[in-house]
């Protein structure tokens, strides 16, 4: 009896569809008989009878015996339908710019489709399995439905969303607030005006003076009123 170590022959790539049964060969020989071990993400598992999408992934296959071991690495695709992540509703205020992503897992590779109201300020872009959208100075006439349709070999998935824009009222209260503040402003200072041309600017009149022997340093004012004043003795006037 002739003893030797292991001998492992896999495929190194495989490809099932998901949920359909699948034969993937993987021949171990040597003597004594070699054990086999599948291991994922470095955690030793087992291949279920149906692949889904879940199992798709790199595995790395080791057979050993007493005298030695060796490994193999096999990545498998798992053939499926797409399955778009994205959100049902997006709001967005006016003039602002829009962002739609439709992003989806499936193998072989995905294709996608917008269906929506063609304007001319509406661009896709297609890049790493992800189609984007993008609505540049979003308005009313961007408002609607928008469909992904993802697609491949296996089958289309489809999800709409419902973009509503709404108008930004910020700027316009910011504005009626200013000229309301400048109108205010204008009053005030005709109201002032008015008010220190009747208390600071009358005007006073030294014509026909009347003397007054009680108070002959104090001058009234009541419009054009004059001034009072009190005739000095020559005793009192210097010389």
């Amino acid at each position: 009896i002739m003893l030797y170590g292991p001998e492992l022959r896999c495929p190194s790539t495989y490809t099932a569809d998901e949920f359909t049964p699948y034969t993937l060969n993987c021949i171990a020989e040597g003597f004594p008989k070699p054990d086999t071990v599948w291991y994922k993400d470095n955690e030793e598992v087992d291949l279920p009878e149906k692949l889904t999408r879940r199992d798709a992934g790199q595995y790395v296959i080791t057979a050993s015996n007493n005298h030695s071991n060796v490994s193999v690495t096999v990545e498998i695709f798992v053939q499926c339908k797409s399955f778009i992540h994205t959100s049902s509703m997006t709001d967005c205020i006016c003039c602002m710019a829009v962002f739609l992503k439709c992003a989806s897992r499936g193998y072989p590779r995905l294709n996608y489709t917008w269906h929506y109201y063609q304007t001319a300020n509406v661009m896709e872009e297609n890049e790493d399995g992800v189609s984007l959208l993008k609505i540049h100075h979003a308005n009313a006439d961007n408002m609607g439905s928008y469909t992904c349709d993802a697609w491949n070999s296996k089958g289309n998935v489809s999800k709409t969303v419902r973009v509503t824009v709404i108008e930004d009222y910020l700027p316009l209260i910011a504005g009626f607030v200013a000229v309301t503040v400048i109108a205010i402003s204008i009053i005030f200072l005709f109201i002032y005006s008015i008010y220190y041309k009747n208390t600071k600017m009358r005007q006073y009149s030294f014509e026909n003076p009347k003397f007054n022997t009680h108070n002959g340093n104090v001058a009234h004012s009541n419009g054009d009123l004059q001034f009072p004043m009190t005739k000095l003795s020559k005793q009192h006037i210097c010389a």
